[in-house]
């Protein structure tokens, strides 16, 4: 049997048990003191305190003296579990006095045999600690347990209750306590998270986007990458106007839902305002956040807001590529998302500064052109560019080459433009060609390669407002050769329009000097060569000449 304490040991106990709740604010500090002066005081084997987690009602943490790793598991088993779940819980839970003794384990028919035999306890003390909140007419909070136990059976007097009554109380403040701050600090994170939380798609709003990119950027190591997508929803006004702005906060809420399931761990996401989002992407590269955006991209185009489908136009930057801090890398990615609209929507483009200027022109020359109907088919040119992330700026420099070598041929300068536009315009009908041989990473079989040369005719038969006569035939031709090996009509040299032979030198070149999915780049000097090789055969000589003089005079031409 345990000995017995002097009577003043219990006040002393609790005394120093008392001071030592009140200077520490570590609950699982303060509970594993209350247990071991709960031992000492009473003079148990073992005590154990039980914190209860009041919204999931089940025991959250346990914290005893048992030092025996059989009986501390056993002890330790209930965490995890519904106070009504364990049996000598459903004891003292049953009971209207909080108090629980049991001098006699053997001989009480409350707790199974087999229990105490594995506890390894001949008497026990139980008691629940509650909160009674104020009014007091409402019933009391649980808050947890504490037992004490001995090996043997035990006479408990009024002394030993009075204590563990005591004990029971300071252990009781300091759960009470220890809830009130944990829910103090809870609404205060609730508050500080509805603050930076949008409230229609509960993604993060601007003001907590601002705080995290910041927290992104800063985080960054030194060479490592940050991107960023702004993603803008296409049309989006039509469908508030169409069918109201509860189909509009739908299709908002449908959208951020896409966006999260399109996450990975690290990321982050949020909402711009309006239709436009933004997700952050940290140790991501540039093409890395392009294939995230072109699959958030398809997720989108999976949803419809009130039976109308939904695309999105997505821009892509990262750091440090195109941006030196946070407000550089949202406005260029914000610049490539207004590129994808531009060049026909539902697309997702990375930010390039020069491919930038070149979709500048090319908007120019759409809004400086004769018909509306030559803007809405340069519109056209630029989205099958940008259907390839690889060739997205292709016509644009073919355009420019195809000017150089026309002011050097000497051609009028109204002449000279058209050619600019013909450059603009003479991929066009690859709007024709499945995405499964655009995008091809491998050689094209011959299947391939008979309906990739469909694009020329193809091109032609968009081109049918009669302004464009001319520029209709360079761009069925512009891939015929002067020995007659070209196609769609294998002509020959004197039946070629010569300007048609200007687009084919610059559209040869700029291919050539460009990287592809299934080859590397020519060096701007091999693709000079390949062009002086196949002078007269495959090429025009005298447009191959004026490229050659454009090039040694102006090295920036070279691109």
């Amino acid at each position: 049997m345990s000995q017995r304490l002097p009577a003043a040991a219990p006040d002393r106990i609790l005394r120093e048990t008392a001071v030592r709740i009140g200077s520490s604010p570590d609950l699982g500090e303060t509970l594993r003191a209350v247990a071991r002066a709960a031992r000492r005081a009473l003079g148990a084997d073992r005590a154990t305190c039980y914190v209860v987690e009041p919204e999931q009602d089940v025991v959250s943490a346990v914290y005893t003296t048992e030092e025996d790793p059989r009986r501390r598991a056993v002890v330790e088993a209930a965490a995890g579990r519904g106070p009504n779940d364990l049996p000598i819980w459903r004891v003292i839970l049953s009971r209207p006095d909080p108090l629980l003794v049991i001098e006699d384990l053997s001989a009480s028919a409350e707790v199974p045999r087999a229990l105490a035999a594995r506890l390894g306890s001949g008497a026990l003390v139980g008691l629940r600690l509650e909160h009674r909140p104020v009014p007091d007419t409402a019933a009391p909070e649980l808050l947890g347990t504490i037992f004490w136990s001995y090996r043997r059976p035990r006479t408990i007097t009024a002394e030993d209750r009075s204590v563990a009554l005591g004990l029971g109380s300071m252990a009781a403040l300091a759960l009470a306590n220890a809830r009130l701050h944990a829910q103090a600090l809870h609404s205060l994170d609730r508050a500080e998270r509805e603050a930076e939380t949008d409230e229609l798609t509960g993604l993060a709003n601007r003001r907590g986007l601002d705080r995290r990119i910041e927290e992104a950027v800063a985080r960054r190591a030194p060479g490592g990458r940050l991107s960023a997508i702004v993603l803008d929803l296409d049309g989006f006004a039509g469908i508030n106007d169409r069918h109201g702005h509860c189909a509009g906060d739908d299709a908002l809420r449908a959208v951020a839902r896409a966006v999260e399931a399109s996450l990975r761990p690290a990321d982050l996401a949020g909402r711009l305002g309006g239709e436009e989002f933004l997700v952050l992407l940290p140790d991501t590269g540039s093409k890395g956040a392009w294939l995230v955006a072109e699959r958030l991209r398809s997720r989108i185009a999976d949803l419809s807001a009130a039976a109308e489908r939904l695309t999105a136009s997505l821009g892509v930057a990262t750091m440090p590529d195109h941006a030196a801090s946070a407000g550089e890398l949202l406005r260029a990615a914000d610049s490539a998302m207004y590129a994808a609209k531009a060049t026909g929507r539902n697309r997702s483009l990375v930010f390039e500064p020069r491919a930038a200027r070149s979709r500048v022109e090319t908007s120019r020359l759409a809004q400086a052109g004769r018909e509306a109907y030559l803007g809405s088919i340069l519109t056209l040119a630029a989205a099958v560019d940008a259907r390839d992330p690889s060739t997205h700026a292709h016509s644009a420099t073919v355009a420019r080459y195809a000017a150089a070598i026309a002011a050097a041929l000497g051609l009028g300068g109204d002449r000279i433009e058209e050619v600019r536009v013909a450059g603009l315009l003479h991929d066009v009908g690859k709007v024709g060609v499945s995405d499964a041989v655009l995008l091809k990473p491998g050689p094209l079989t011959p299947a391939d390669w008979s309906e990739m040369r469909r694009h020329p005719e193809v091109g032609a038969g968009l081109l049918v407002h009669p302004g464009l006569a001319e520029v209709r035939e360079w761009i069925l031709r512009h891939h015929e050769r002067p020995d007659g090996g070209g196609y769609p009509g294998g002509l020959r040299a004197g039946r070629i329009p010569r300007e048609a032979l200007i687009l084919g030198v610059a559209d040869a070149y700029e291919a050539m000097t460009a990287d592809r999915p299934y080859r590397r780049a020519l060096t701007p000097a091999e693709a000079r060569n390949e062009l002086a090789r196949h002078r007269g055969t495959q090429f025009d000589p005298e447009a191959v000449d004026a490229f050659l003089e454009c090039l040694a005079a102006d090295g920036a031409a070279e691109g």
